[in-house]
């Protein structure tokens, strides 16, 4: 029998980085000694005082195999991990023998100084949870006015600076917030192993009438976070236990999303595919080949709209998903859909099969169109110029196709295909308008992922939401794929919160983007247009912009935004804007007959 040296290598890892004190050097790999790529199970290298900057580690792994790994920093930051990884493909050897040392020089690093211009990963939750806590809010109750975080009773004494604590991170330091404060809005992270574990001291500096300085206290705890998210207003209490003011905040609590995916190999995999700027001039159809609104041939939001936009063109077909009562998330843009002539009920308050029996069970191609559509080929690379284009009758009546799960859209439609998937949450307005019961963000949010993490392989994804809570968890309970905040700036949106000062101004939207670690922007066209300059602030931040709406169809306009450095247009006719078709005006039936075969052929092949 062989020894086990013979069956198992001995590798000595080594690698040069010149690290700051809260930095360490960690790798990675498919082996099962290197973690199989599971963050969680990572590896750290090893180095002391005489050794700097020489980091290293001694591994076993089973001789005769092809292995891949990468190397990364781990910083902890308040608690959170935070990871920059090497620049540059995964390293690679093959293991033989019963000894192996490995110099694999130098970490990584393409760009080593701090630009606005390389966007650096700053981690997400693996086991912990995050407390959003953030000052600045607006008074609802009159004029909307931003309120200072400190409302103290005696008018006369100014309040000039707070010192929060949070006893469980101590070693990284108080926080301290001077006032008044000069932006809108200020955010805090404040993290714990658990919910529970969450209490705060805050010491406020306040100054009298006479010049004197005296401290004012507020205590937060657990109690306080566990509805998750929510407006509070504590009292300021002085040395005798009196109330001498209120301290306002809000906050928003993140929970982590535990998934086997969300681990570095695929945070890896698709950091590589930048999003957007790796595809030039991006094109993105708007819910497919556009919304109903703009007469579309094709019904908005369908595996069919999805499929067509994407053979004329599309590199990213854009979508809306929402929440059934039995928590499947679907393809829907408005929160109500019409169950009868007279009634529309919210779709939250559908089962999924409720909701999708609500869709018409056929195409409703013109029948006099169907048998020679079929019949003819149906290879854009064969039409030639003299396009068949839907009559006035169907672009009045738009094909109808069958509503759908988030699931359906990932198994059906082609996985080059890229989705920009936009979350769906209503204001707090809207919910109370219209008495829309939704599920908490977190639970929301996961639910959605979990169907992204499963399904989505290699397609490249970014999601959109003109939520910022629903931006801040995306963000913060993943990193394999980029997040964009919609903005609707100066127009009317039942999804904007015309009550939260992250959603009001381009600047405010930026910084919150830049604080919440987001990857870009999205504004209206018409609003871009009147404040051109966002752009440049944006790109001066690392962000990514975009935008959407009718004025993307107006072709001088599209080329505009390229020229200026707009990273993708929404649009609602992906063949019109389509340079390379030269096809403008409508869609072929021959494209929409060809999906609606294959389509039915895969159902048929799905239920045989």
């Amino acid at each position: 029998m062989m020894s086990n040296e013979f069956l198992v290598t001995k590798i000595r890892f080594q690698l040069e980085f010149h690290s700051k004190a809260e930095e360490s050097v960690w790798i990675v790999g498919n082996a099962t000694s290197m973690g199989t790529w599971n963050i969680n199970s990572a590896i750290p290298l090893h180095t002391s005082p005489t050794d700097h900057p020489i980091w290293s580690c001694s591994l076993e792994i089973p001789s005769n195999v092809h292995i891949s790994y990468k190397y990364f920093l781990r910083t902890v930051k308040k608690n959170m991990n935070s990871f920059r990884w090497e620049d540059g493909e995964n390293r690679e050897i093959n293991v033989t023998g019963m000894e192996m040392r490995i110099n694999d020089g130098k970490f990584r690093l393409e760009d080593v100084t701090p630009s606005p211009t390389v966007f650096i990963d700053e981690g997400w939750l693996t086991t912990e949870i995050q407390l959003n806590w953030r000052l600045g809010i607006m008074d609802v109750v009159s004029s909307g006015n931003f309120l200072q975080p400190v409302q103290l009773v005696n008018q006369n004494w100014t309040a000039l600076q707070l010192d929060i604590d949070h006893p469980q991170q101590s070693s990284t330091g108080d926080i301290i917030v001077n006032l008044p404060l000069l932006d809108s809005f200020a955010s805090y992270n404040i993290f714990a192993d658990k919910i529970e574990n969450i209490y705060l001291k805050v010491k406020v500096t306040i100054r009298d009438v006479n010049g004197s300085n005296f401290i004012g206290r507020v205590i937060f705890t657990s109690e306080d976070f566990k509805e998750y998210r929510g407006i509070l207003k504590k009292p300021i209490l002085n040395s005798e236990f009196e109330v001498i003011g209120y301290l306002l905040s809000c906050f928003q609590v993140v929970l982590p999303f535990i998934h086997p995916k969300n681990s570095i190999s695929s945070l890896w995999e698709s950091f590589k595919k930048t999003p957007l700027s790796a595809d030039e001039d991006a094109r993105c159809g708007h819910r497919g080949c556009g919304s109903n609104k703009t007469n579309t041939a094709i019904s908005e939001n369908t595996i069919l709209s999805f499929l067509t936009a994407a053979q004329y063109g599309a590199d990213y077909v854009e979508f809306d998903v929402q929440m059934t009562s039995d928590n499947v998330p679907v393809i829907f843009h408005d929160y109500e859909v019409p169950v009868s002539p007279s009634l529309k009920m919210p779709v939250c308050q559908l089962s999924y099969r409720e909701f999708v029996n609500l869709t018409p069970k056929k195409h409703s191609i013109p029948e006099h169109k169907k048998i020679s559509k079929l019949c003819r080929s149906h290879s854009l690379d064969h039409l030639n110029g003299s396009v068949d284009t839907v009559d006035k009758e169907s672009l009045t009546h738009p094909i109808q196709d069958s509503l759908c799960s988030l699931e359906e859209v990932f198994r059906r439609v082609p996985t080059e295909v890229g989705f920009m998937i936009e979350i769906k949450y209503p204001s707090e307005l809207l919910r109370k308008e219209r008495r829309i019961l939704y599920l908490e963000r977190n639970q929301f949010v996961d639910y959605i992922l979990k169907v992204v993490f499963e399904s989505a392989h290699n397609r490249r994804i970014i999601f959109l939401t003109f939520d910022p809570d629903v931006a801040l968890l995306l963000r913060a309970k993943q990193k394999c794929y980029p997040v964009l905040f919609l903005t609707s700036i100066g127009d009317i949106d039942p999804d904007f919160d015309h009550f939260d000062h992250r959603c009001l101004t381009f600047d405010n939207a930026i910084r919150f983007a830049e604080l919440a670690h987001l990857r870009g922007i999205v504004s209206s066209t018409s609003t871009f247009l009147r404040e051109k300059e966002v752009l440049q602030k944006a790109k001066s931040k690392g962000l990514l912009f975009a935008t959407y709406g009718a004025d993307n169809m107006n072709e001088e306009i599209a080329r505009m935004q390229r020229k200026m450095g707009v990273d993708a247009l929404i649009v609602d006719n992906i063949l019109r804007m389509n340079k390379k078709l030269q096809r403008k005006e409508a869609i072929s039936n021959v494209v929409i007959a060809d999906n609606i075969l294959r389509m039915k052929m895969a159902e048929t092949s799905i239920h045989s």
